[in-house]
């Protein structure tokens, strides 16, 4: 019942949210959405299957420019273009997990470092396709059986609705058995392989996976601002996503939801101190790193269960 009650009053708050607060507040939570859209597919590749990709910048950009340009260019209806996305950047993953999988540790992460840069480099180069430097402009909003999500609040439940389908099947196929699989692969995968489990194909379908949800979020994105550039789909993107992933918790849920909404928040936190956002930042790497070992969320979650077992006693 105890775990009930929080994701219950989480759901209430998001639908009554959009009527308190003005239009900034709001639009701070359709990033965080998004952001949580992105994050989904990435913290099971790296939380519970332990494998480091700097690739989610790609897939990101993927979903934002096929979307964007299927419905500037050629006129697709926008559910179809954004549907695309999401698979263009799966295929993409799956194209990419045959050489880059079979790589372990560091040279994994190398690996999707370089595959990052090369996208950026491309989607500058491609001025006749994606517009290079300047970007895409007029993308239209995201409509859905002839209604269109013009409003922020409209877009708020969209957003949100999609995060929290990704959610939930993120936590129902970490209590499947190829959640258990995927733990015993981060464990170990020898082990794991002994034991029957395919490692290669598991790590491969969890990349597919990543590069959907990523593909996705950028196509929420993409109509969501109306305009898009390379600057949006940088590595520097990449790197910051898995070290907040980091700070939240890569392996739970909530890990996910705060990692995305310290993500969003956390420039304006500073204020006029912008400037220093990364020397702040690394200090609460440092600190969550050594006294969090399991992120925020882990932590916040020792303290609750800890909390309850006193008051029942």
């Amino acid at each position: 019942m105890q775990k009930r009650i929080f994701p219950l009053l989480g759901i209430l708050l998001l639908i009554f949210y959009p009527l308190w607060v003005n239009e900034f507040l709001l639009s701070v939570s359709i990033i965080t959405g998004i952001y949580i859209v992105l994050l989904t597919g990435l913290a099971l590749f790296l939380g519970y299957g332990g494998q480091f990709s700097f690739a989610q910048a790609v897939f990101y950009g993927l979903g934002a420019y096929t979307s964007a340009l299927l419905t500037t260019k050629f006129h697709v209806p926008v559910i179809a273009a954004f549907l695309a996305g999401g698979v263009l950047a799966g295929a993409v993953g799956y194209c990419l997990s045959a050489p880059i999988l079979r790589l372990r540790g560091y040279y994994l992460a190398v690996a999707t470092l370089a595959v990052c840069q090369i996208f950026h480099v491309l989607v500058i180069e491609q001025f006749n396709i994606t517009g290079g430097p300047t970007g895409v402009y007029d993308i239209p909003s995201f409509s859905l059986l002839g209604f269109e999500f013009k409003t922020a609040i409209s877009y708020h439940y969209l957003v949100w609705g999609i995060a929290l389908a990704g959610l939930l099947f993120a936590k129902n196929l970490m209590n499947s058995r190829i959640g258990r699989a995927l733990k015993a692969i981060q464990s170990s995968e020898e082990a794991a392989m002994v034991l029957g489990v395919n490692a290669f194909n598991l790590k491969t379908k969890i990349f597919i996976l990543t590069g959907v949800t990523g593909g996705l979020a950028g196509g929420l994105y993409a109509h969501y601002v109306s305009y898009i550039s390379p600057g949006n789909f940088t590595l520097d993107l990449s790197i910051w996503l898995v070290v907040i992933l980091s700070v939240g918790g890569v392996r739970t849920i909530m890990g996910v939801v705060l990692g995305a909404a310290f993500t969003t928040v956390f420039p304006f936190l500073l204020g006029r101190y912008q400037n220093f956002n990364m020397l702040v930042f690394g200090l609460i790497l440092i600190l969550v790193l050594k006294y969090m070992p399991n992120g925020i969320a882990g932590f916040l979650e020792e303290e609750v269960l800890s909390l309850f077992k006193r008051t029942r006693i």
